[in-house]
């Protein structure tokens, strides 16, 4: 690494402006007496930076214990430039008298010009190679949290700072109410980032999981089909609406909320299947489900029978066989001969009259869970 010759100083000034009621002579005469005191009690071995840091009137150096930097040859005045060039390496000058009172140096540096030893310089090769390799790093880490944030760019204003990768689908369009503006990092402050929902395929690799697994894996995204139990939009303390929702499968049920893009979720009703992909979350010690992702299943991945209980005895082994098992609680059909069933939620109509000859006929029973 080559560099011109330089110095690296460090400096103390002693003012001569006189005080209210002293004459010029008078503050000159005590300014030098104060400057070489300080000169003696630094070449008798007092910390330089120190002793600036109490007595120095140079209110920009000071705090930092007089410490000026590097100078070039050129730079300075040319009488203070002669005297601090000529000076040894750690060398306390005796006072120049300058305009803003009297100047004392200590010479901390000379680096002769050409190419420096490894010993001098290689902090700062060490700190370029580290700069090189962490910025491109940081921009894209930089780009990368841009690309997730929220952003609005409202008319009149141009975003400059856009990274060519970002994608337009993450700006807030520019016609949104302005009660609705919130800056970047207040709609940032979801933990998952922000996604479309999707009306197709597209799930990616998470784990599928039943409803009663749920609560072991908190803060992680799981994708399955579920059966909806419960569908109702509603609104927060903010007045943003949501999406309200209840899944379940045979194994259980637990509560899902769609926080955005409400406009792009498909239309379905309770009793509907969907495949749904979020981050399981604990609320008040109960499951919910972040959804990121929503779609309605497909009539050959799933039915809204395959979701219901069912029991855990072989259908097989009844007398009389069965036609179908709706679960606890729940009426069985053992028969294909009754055609109308007990009057009872989800269903119409009277129970048929029976004849004394029609007791052993096929009939309906009810299995108790």
């Amino acid at each position: 690494m080559e560099h011109p010759e330089q110095i690296f100083l460090r400096d103390i000034i002693v003012s001569t402006d006189a005080k209210p009621g002293e004459t010029a002579d008078a503050a000159k005469a005590a300014a030098d007496k104060k400057a070489a005191d300080i000169v003696a009690r630094i070449r008798k071995g007092e910390d330089f930076q120190s002793v600036a840091s109490k007595d120095s009137d140079d209110s920009s150096t000071a705090p930092k214990g007089g410490d000026m930097g590097f100078f070039k040859r050129g730079v300075m005045d040319p009488g203070i430039e002669a005297k601090a060039f000529a000076a040894k390496k750690g060398e306390i000058l005796d006072p120049i008298a300058t305009k803003s009172g009297l100047l004392i140096l200590q010479v901390v540096d000379h680096q002769q010009a050409g190419v420096a030893e490894l010993k001098d310089v290689e902090n700062q090769i060490q700190e370029q190679l580290y700069v090189e390799k962490l910025q491109p790093a940081l921009r894209t880490y930089l780009t990368k949290l841009r690309d997730e944030a929220y952003l609005e760019v409202r008319t009149g204003y141009v975003d400059s700072g856009a990274p060519p990768t970002l994608s337009s689908a993450h700006l807030i369009p520019i016609e949104a109410p302005s009660e609705d503006l919130t800056t970047t990092v207040a709609r940032a402050r979801r933990a998952t980032r922000r996604r479309s929902i999707s009306r197709g395929p597209g799930f990616g690799n998470s784990p599928t999981l039943k409803s009663r697994d749920l609560s072991a894996h908190p803060q992680e995204e799981i994708t399955g089909f579920f059966l909806v139990h419960q569908k109702d939009l509603r609104a927060n303390r903010a007045g943003e609406s949501y999406l309200s929702l209840v899944l379940g499968d045979e194994t259980g049920s637990f509560d899902a909320r769609v926080w955005e893009n409400l406009d792009q979720v498909p239309d379905f009703a309770p009793g509907a299947v969907v495949k749904v992909k979020g981050r399981v979350q604990l609320h008040r010690n109960r499951v919910q489900l972040s959804v990121v992702q929503l779609r309605t299943a497909r009539a050959e991945e799933a039915s809204p029978g395959d979701f219901l209980p069912k029991s855990a005895r072989d259908p097989e082994n009844h007398d009389g066989g069965t036609a179908r098992h709706r679960g606890p609680r729940q009426w069985t059909l053992l028969s294909s001969g009754v055609k109308r069933l007990p009057r009872r939620s989800g269903f119409d109509g009277p129970l048929p009259a029976r004849s004394r000859s029609e007791v052993n006929a096929p009939c309906l029973h009810r299995r108790v869970a």
